[in-house]
């Protein structure tokens, strides 16, 4: 039977093959003290509910990642849960993961809010003959994973992504602000 401090181990020997350090960081500041929590297991017989083990906590998005072997595990035990509310099931397959990193990588916890502002670029011979200027179209916040992007073509190799300049092609190397 597992209990906390077995679970407490398991993270540890999870974190400790993380290379990234920020991530490191940003996982053990959510970190608590794993707790059992029961929860229905959407794919079996009406009824039918699982233990996971609630082993970090990211309150703003009231959601979580939780250690389970059964349901998804052991193949992906690692799972993105809410914290509290009516879904409060196991979920499904898309949100479990192989290892802690992933589900934390795959986590609201991780997205950083970025402002993305594109300099203006210069326009071209043709666009300066037609004395027409570089519209800004679009410039906000977006949820990008860390590490962030520099370059608009960096971005658009990521899944998050909305930045146009009027009037201009959307080249790879336009540096973000």
């Amino acid at each position: 039977m597992l209990t906390s401090q077995h679970l407490s181990s398991l993270v540890t020997t999870e974190i400790a093959r993380i290379r990234d350090t920020a991530l490191v960081a940003r996982l053990r500041e959510l970190l608590v003290q794993p707790y059992p929590v029961e929860r229905d297991w959407d794919y079996g017989h009406p009824g039918e509910h699982h233990t996971c083990w609630t082993v970090l906590e990211h309150p703003p998005s009231n959601t979580g990642i939780a250690y389970c072997p059964q349901g998804f595990g052991p193949a992906d035990p690692w799972g993105l849960v809410h914290l509290s509310g009516e879904y409060m099931s196991i979920g499904m397959d898309s949100a479990w993961s192989p290892t802690l990193e992933s589900a934390m990588r795959d986590s609201m916890a991780w997205m950083v809010p970025i402002l993305i502002i594109i300099r203006f670029l210069e326009l071209s011979a043709y666009d300066r003959q037609l004395g027409s200027d570089p519209v800004l179209v679009w410039c906000g916040f977006v949820p990008v994973r860390r590490p962030a992007a520099t370059t608009v073509g960096e971005l658009r190799r990521q899944e998050h992504h909305c930045c146009r300049v009027a009037g201009r092609p959307q080249g790879d190397e336009e540096e973000l602000a």
